[in-house]
């Protein structure tokens, strides 16, 4: 099976920012890591996609918007093994990083079928799957892709161990369908890691996030032998849906305020994710670019106020920690390429 991860692991750096009583902002980048493709999804696919063949897969079948990056990351690396891709397509409001990814995702040979919305899509499934046909949720989150985030957090840690940064009081990842949030939060408990996660939703927008990534992380635990995880779980997860907005894909004020500012330290972010991922991150450590007046109203949490309060009495700086989960490798399509109108008719007015 071909080594898809290669430059493990994602670099470390602080970025130039100094926040409110000197805190700190670091960056995770695995925009870094892979030669076919990178970023978050890369680190589900590399386990998803042996396992797909293990079990003698013949097609795989997903799910995403229509402009997804799960989808695309699929394509791109299922094409490569020879493995066939069908994904249900259901609407996200149209930009152009969504149209490139669809017109990436057609050239590298996706089978695409457009569904009306994405309730609509557990009963398309039923019609559509066959034998020989392996099916990959959405965004890869189930518990064969979740792993591959589990062992990031012991990447993270041993970067901790070898100094190449201090221990992070809270990371800062979006949250989408949950496979990373909830990988990571199980991966930092197993460490020993005490570190916030600090969780952007930028899909679901209701508390149902919150049962998702629990339940996720629960059985990554308990597949893990963690004694008394539920406990430190509970107590280091925090989801934020403050920056949710109009919805999914739908861009905010923060959010391109946040793009503003991370252009300015060379870091390229989209709007779906990132931006919001990032203005959070802003937010936390009140870092230059953070606009209060542009920003939503912050969101409370009991844990977060706690550290605050703990960091002032002993002089230490806030250290706040941004998972860049966006590759920088974009697949190719001709410009020509067209695309069926069937697909386009899902990009939705912004």
């Amino acid at each position: 099976m071909a080594n898809f991860v290669t430059g493990l692991p994602s670099p470390v750096r602080q970025l130039p920012l100094t926040g409110s009583d000197g805190a700190e902002l670091w960056l995770k980048d695995d925009s870094a890591i892979g030669q076919l493709y990178g970023g978050n999804k890369l680190r589900k696919l590399q386990l998803i996609l042996p396992h797909a063949q293990a079990g003698g897969a013949r097609r795989l079948v997903t799910v995403g918007a229509v402009g997804s990056h799960h989808v695309l990351a699929t394509t791109v690396l299922a094409a490569s093994i020879g493995l066939p891709v069908t994904a249900l397509l259901f609407p996200q409001p149209r930009s152009e990083h969504a149209l490139k990814n669809l017109k990436a995702s057609l050239h590298a040979g996706l089978d695409a079928r457009p569904v009306g919305s994405l309730k609509s899509v557990p009963f398309s499934l039923a019609r559509l799957l066959k034998p020989g046909d392996y099916l990959i949720p959405a965004g890869g989150s189930g518990p064969v892709g979740s792993q591959g985030f589990y062992r990031a957090a012991s990447e993270l840690a041993g970067q901790v161990d070898e100094g190449a940064l201090p221990a992070p009081d809270v990371v800062v990842v979006p949250l989408g369908s949950g496979g990373t949030t909830a990988g990571l939060l199980a991966g930092l408990v197993a460490c020993g890691l005490k570190c916030l996660v600090c969780a952007v939703d930028v899909a679901i927008g209701n508390p149902a996030s919150v049962v998702l990534v629990k339940g996720l992380a629960n059985w990554l635990a308990a597949r893990s032998h963690l004694e008394g995880a539920r406990t430190s779980l509970a107590d280091q997860l925090w989801i934020d849906r403050s920056y949710f907005g109009q919805g999914y894909g739908y861009d905010t004020v923060a959010g391109s305020r946040a793009r503003e500012t991370a252009r300015s330290l060379g870091l390229e972010l989209e709007v779906t994710y990132t931006s919001k991922a990032f203005a959070k991150a802003l937010e936390l450590g009140r870092f230059p670019g953070y606009d209060p007046e542009a920003w939503p109203r912050r969101q409370a949490s009991d844990v977060f106020e706690r550290l605050r309060a703990q960091l002032r009495v002993s002089g230490r700086p806030l250290r706040v920690l941004y998972w860049h989960t966006l590759s920088r490798i974009h697949p190719p399509a001709p410009d020509e390429l067209e695309v069926p109108s069937s697909l386009m008719k899902q990009f939705l007015p912004r």
